[in-house]
């Protein structure tokens, strides 16, 4: 969700179902399928290029138990073919350019998405529809993907920074849907063609998607969206909600792992996206900072610290924050860690350093929203979680909001109790506290 950004003050305040909201983009409205599908449209006049974006509620949250990766190889089988358009046909309709796919998993959902030129917008459509509507899910393909998940597991394992974060997502998390993002060994050793094409037909229907469109569009362009769509298979009852994880008592976790540097790490439980603190948390995450800008870079120090910010994870059903920090002494950077966040909740921010976290804030969203494919993912996520397609915009709103007892207030309020997981480079050992 990165490119150019344009120019932060260029913010266009349009009506959005007859409520005034200020957005980052162009206007947006929202319509219906005949079939009932929710579309979002972000219009945006003389563009080129016109992006379409399918989010299903179908993330790794959905993971049966025992089956952990279902969705994430269910999505990546899904990209490979099609039953109406052989693999040479669709080589050709991919290969004559103008067309740039994206799919994947993340916890809340999955996605697949596609950037066209105008002119290729009904082979755009004609590809995405039938990868989802008729995917042909072949054998080979579904093995390759599970092995590939397998791999990408086995490869986390012996990442140091990745090793960690894993530690604190189990002590806050234990057994919550949320743990995983990719798999687990045992559910991906579980997997056949069998459960992907039954999670496929459970999940990936009416009730359970919202199709976005950002870019200069008309009634002729959902006409043919209506069209591609007609067969999508019918479902009008979304899954359940996934409860919310449980803030539990503060718990420590230290273990060794032969690399390079150690790590140090602090997680908190936090209300998920659209909560009222969403705003506040994540000015404290830009103060904190992302990689060598911010806080806690600059009280560790350059001279120790290869990466070290904070990153505020908001989800449908809850959230956490994390700040991290990669270090040769990583008790002394745990150490650091807890004091910077005492000194959230004690010592109101200088104004000048508010000012300048909101406006790297502003500066990323402005950046996504140049993006039309990964904007309208935005746009779909939101309008699926049930906070609306203009969360995004009024979240920018709410963070200029801001001021230095919201900062004090929320850090006291959800920095508290929590993980912390440090990891020291040598023979691997471990022991909780």
């Amino acid at each position: 969700m990165r490119s150019a950004a344009r120019a932060l003050t260029a913010v266009l305040c349009v009506a959005l179902f007859l409520v005034p909201v200020c957005v980052l983009g162009g206007e947006i409205e929202r319509r219906s399928l005949p079939n009932g599908v929710p579309v979002v449209v972000e219009l945006r006049p003389g563009s080129p290029v016109v992006s379409v974006g399918v989010v299903v509620d179908a993330g790794t949250k959905r993971d049966p138990a025992g089956l952990e990766g279902l969705s994430r190889v269910t999505i990546e089988a899904l990209a490979q073919g099609a039953e109406s358009i052989p693999d040479s046909e669709m080589a050709v309709l991919r290969g004559r350019g103008g067309l740039d796919f994206r799919h994947g998993a993340t916890r809340d959902i999955a996605f697949l998405g596609v950037r066209a030129a105008k002119p290729r917008f009904e082979d755009a459509l004609r590809i995405l529809s039938a990868l989802l509507i008729e995917p042909r899910f072949a054998q080979d393909a579904v093995l390759s993907e599970i092995e590939a998940a397998r791999a990408a597991v086995v490869s986390d394992e012996k990442k140091g920074f990745e090793r960690t974060y894993s530690q604190v997502l189990s002590l806050l998390l234990g057994d919550h849907p949320y743990r995983h993002s990719v798999g687990t060994r045992r559910g991906l050793e579980a997997l056949t063609r069998e459960a992907v094409v039954d999670f496929h037909r459970r999940h990936y229907t009416t009730g359970n998607t919202v199709i976005s469109i950002v870019g200069d569009v008309g009634d002729g362009h959902l006409d043919l969206l209506s069209d591609a769509f007609a067969d999508y298979p019918r479902s009008p009852t979304p899954p359940p909600d996934v409860r919310e994880p449980e803030r539990g008592d503060y718990r420590m976790f230290e273990f060794r792992m032969d690399a390079g540097s150690g790590q140090a790490q602090r997680g908190f439980l936090v209300p998920g996206a659209g909560e009222g603190d969403a705003a506040a948390l994540s000015v404290i995450e830009s103060l904190l900072g992302r990689l060598r800008k911010g806080r806690i870079h600059a009280s560790i120090g350059a001279w120790d610290c290869g990466s070290c910010g904070a990153f505020n994870h908001l989800l449908v059903d809850g959230g956490w924050f994390v700040i991290h920090a990669e270090s040769e002494d990583p008790e002394n950077a745990l150490e650091r860690i807890e004091s910077e966040i005492e000194r959230l909740k004690t010592e109101p921010v200088p104004p000048d350093e508010l000012s300048v976290a909101k406006w790297r804030l502003k500066g990323l969203a402005a950046i996504e929203s140049e993006l039309g494919l990964d904007r309208g993912l935005a746009l779909g996520w939101s309008e699926l979680a049930g906070i609306g397609a203009s969360y995004p915009d009024e979240m920018m709103e709410k963070v200029e909001a801001v001021d230095a007892d919201d900062v004090m207030r929320v850090a006291r309020r959800h920095l508290v109790g929590g993980a912390a997981v440090i990891m020291m480079p040598g023979k691997p050992r471990g022991r909780g506290i």
